[in-house]
């Protein structure tokens, strides 16, 4: 009796303990996950008084679209700028002297960005950019002048982008500096003068070019980037006029990137921070005295290093203090008292908090996504392996909580590919966790943040080296007992696109389904249709992947549409049909083919989306369907 009265209590306690591990881990809604967030993209004003941010028109609707709400400080009254609207406003700034926000808004994806402000006070909303297939970037806010800005047009030429200053208060436009060809980054003066730029050269190196003159009419090249080094990324960040200088990331004569002055006055570099490892990502810069204070490095995680002691560092410790995480900064005011900062850790979406500096206080304002517990999503760990050719590589590992070994797995693969996975927060690698799957993010050769030597690895090597990088982490998983070898799905949107085609292609028998955001199928066709502003890159896309006018046969063996014939796994693909990056030829080309042979696939074309989906309707259609597709072919939960 003693016997069956343990084997009874043994069974409660498993049952008891099966019951506990559901609990821990709940189904999270998509909603949760994809739909549109609470509250994002906090920023000041510069005159301190009032805080921005994007919220939706109609709060307890996550479908609602997303719109500028203005919050006084003081009061903490709020109310939305634009209270009817049928898309998404992504991307805003304060005008100079806080009386208006600017925002920009393109047509359903297709990058002709236009420029619109809205005053805080009247709601008047002109459009300052009315051009048609015209993209304005915003080049330089802060002004010496806080009624003007500086914008970047390419209305008279597509391919070049021309130096504006607007006038916000009449509207009025004057072009400043023609670009002098092949231009991607600028550097102007608080009287939003053009003092220097970086030129794309036909090998795919950069020649750093200064002016001296008002009008940007004469240029002088002083420094020079080969191919290998600007591959690597080569950016001009700003113009100190306190110190005469130019602060630029470069990786010349150097593996990793490194923040270096430039002195317009001796032509000297001076080399201010480097690491042997990892690329310098970013360098904050003191408004108010025009030094650079602090830096931040990708390394398994974000790390800060300080420069000059001063206000960052007494930002950074206050709240690293209270709220350790992944810390950037969003905005300040113009006096540099008060900053916004937002915080956010891979079990934990961005929150937001206001730093006073006078006061040494740090306040939190609001969570992106309140609704997700920090307790009900799964830890990311950055983990390591060695490639067949010896290369290290980096990424992260997110398993479901309560799961044991050898479980189905998501191989998710980065954009780009000149990006990298980043330790902290990603809404798919936490809906994938916890719809049961152990999720593999990895930074093959070609990523960002590890060094040029790294990166240049990369060049031809689209479908090959690439692509390998991808496998072995595929095999350190299985050799780990992580992941179940016959219940492994490749997922990624862009060049995470075309790995997923590339997976099913080249290596049917590696994965059990595919799922393609936006992919390229057909090299060729890709780069022979360029957004025409991306044509200053043309070279750097040659060296990188192949040049279409006398490596077509190499171009094929590396395009999955070419060898769709070998495709024998189920492939769900998504496409925006206003992409101009990746035109939606790019989908149906390998649609064709599957539906030639039979091969199970779903396709959702979404008419008003371009490269990036941003439609939260769109989203969660996009979500539900993926989610269902891995279900069905690895069997973990699906929301009903």
């Amino acid at each position: 009796m003693k016997k069956y009265l343990l084997l009874f209590t043994s069974c409660l306690f498993f049952i008891a303990l099966s019951l506990k591990t559901r609990e821990i881990t709940p189904l999270i809604p998509r909603k949760a996950f994809f739909g549109n967030a609470q509250q994002l993209a906090v920023t000041i004003s510069p005159d301190g008084k009032y805080l921005a941010y994007l919220a939706r028109i109609r709060p307890e609707d996550e479908t609602s679209p997303l719109t500028i709400w203005i919050q006084e400080i003081t009061t903490s009254q709020k109310k939305p700028l634009i209270t009817s609207h049928s898309k998404s406003i992504w991307l805003y700034y304060w005008a100079p002297d806080s009386s208006r926000i600017l925002y920009l808004e393109d047509t359903d994806g297709d990058e002709n960005w236009q420029l619109y402000g809205i005053e805080r006070e009247t709601l008047h909303t002109i459009n300052y950019t009315p051009f048609e297939k015209c993209q304005t970037r915003i080049i330089e806010i802060n002004s010496e002048d806080p009624s003007t800005i500086a914008i970047a047009l390419n209305k008279d030429d597509p391919q070049l982008h021309d130096i504006y200053i607007l006038n916000l208060h009449t509207g009025t436009l004057r072009l400043t500096c023609k670009n002098p060809g092949n231009i991607s980054h600028w550097a102007l003066d608080k009287n939003l003068r053009v003092r220097a730029a970086l030129k794309e050269t036909v090998d795919g190196g950069k020649e750093l070019l200064i002016t001296t003159d008002t009008k940007g009419t004469i240029w002088k090249t002083v420094r020079t980037y080969n191919a290998e080094d600007s591959q690597n990324g080569c950016s001009l960040l700003c113009y100190s006029s306190k110190k005469n200088c130019l602060y630029l990331l470069e990786s010349k004569g150097y593996n990793t990137t490194r923040l270096v002055s430039f002195s317009l006055r001796t032509k000297e570099i001076t080399i201010i921070m480097q690491d042997p490892s990892y690329d310098i990502t970013n360098a904050f810069m003191s408004s108010l005295t025009e030094e650079i204070e602090a830096i931040t490095c990708e390394r398994e995680k974000l790390e800060w290093q300080f420069i000059e002691s001063g206000v960052y560092e007494r930002l950074y410790k206050a709240v690293s203090r209270k709220y350790p995480g992944t810390i950037q900064i969003e905005s300040s005011d113009a006096t540099e008292k008060q900053f916004v900062v937002s915080v956010e850790k891979d079990v934990s979406p961005l929150c937001y908090y206001l730093y006073d500096d006078i006061k040494n206080s740090v306040i939190e304002l609001c969570k992106a996504r309140p609704c997700l517990k920090e307790n009900a999503l799964c830890p990311t760990e950055p983990i390591s392996l060695e490639s067949r050719d010896g290369l290290m590589l980096y990424g992260y590992l997110t398993v479901p909580r309560g799961k044991k070994n050898a479980i189905p797995m998501v191989l998710l693969v980065h954009d780009g590919p000149w990006r990298r996975v980043r330790w902290r927060y990603n809404a798919i690698t936490q809906w994938l966790a916890n719809r049961g799957y152990a999720v593999l993010d990895i930074n093959y050769r070609g990523s960002t943040g590890y060094g040029k030597k790294f990166m240049n690895a990369g060049n031809k090597e689209w479908g090959g080296a690439m692509q390998d990088d991808l496998l072995d982490a595929v095999a350190w998983a299985i050799k780990k007992g992580i992941a179940d070898q016959s219940k492994i799905a490749i997922f990624g949107g862009s060049y995470g696109g075309y790995a997923a085609l590339a997976g099913a292609a080249f290596t049917p028998d590696v994965f059990c389904c595919a799922i393609d955001l936006v992919g390229i199928s057909n090299l060729i066709s890709f780069l022979n249709s360029i957004p025409p502003y991306w044509n200053v890159y043309r070279a750097k896309l040659y060296n990188a992947i192949g040049n279409p006018d006398n490596e077509k046969a190499f171009l094929e063996s590396r395009s999955p549409l070419f060898k769709a014939d070998a495709i024998k796994i189920p492939i769900l693909i998504a496409q925006g049909a206003q992409d101009p990056r990746v035109k939606q030829e790019e989908s149906e080309q390998i649609i064709a083919v599957l539906k030639k042979r039979g091969i199970p696939h779903t396709y959702l074309l979404f008419n008003d989306e371009g490269h990036v989906f941003t439609n939260a309707s769109n989203k969660l259609k996009l979500y539900a369907t993926a989610e269902e597709f891995l279900s069905k072919f690895l069997g973990g939960r699906c929301e009903p």
